[in-house]
């Protein structure tokens, strides 16, 4: 069931392509094999495993005020 699903949305990648191409004779099999790989391009981030974590600061750095130096507007530390 999930080819024929995959099989009719390359099939419609494939036929755009063509229709933007000027639909020339004989450039099928270019157009399917493009359709394919941007088919997979577009469903690999879809099967990739989500383990990436996000890395934010621990809140006591985020919550840290600059120094008195760093803040100051006219670049003199005191």
């Amino acid at each position: 069931m999930e080819d024929d699903k995959a099989l009719t949305e390359i099939r419609k990648i494939a036929y755009r392509l063509w229709t933007e191409d000027g639909r020339p004779d004989g450039e099928d099999r270019r157009h399917w094999d493009r359709a394919k790989e941007i088919w997979a391009f577009e469903h690999a981030a879809e099967e990739a495993p989500q383990t990436l974590e996000r890395a934010d600061p621990p809140a006591e750095k985020a919550r840290r005020r600059p120094s008195r130096a760093a803040s100051s507007s006219n670049g003199v530390t005191r």
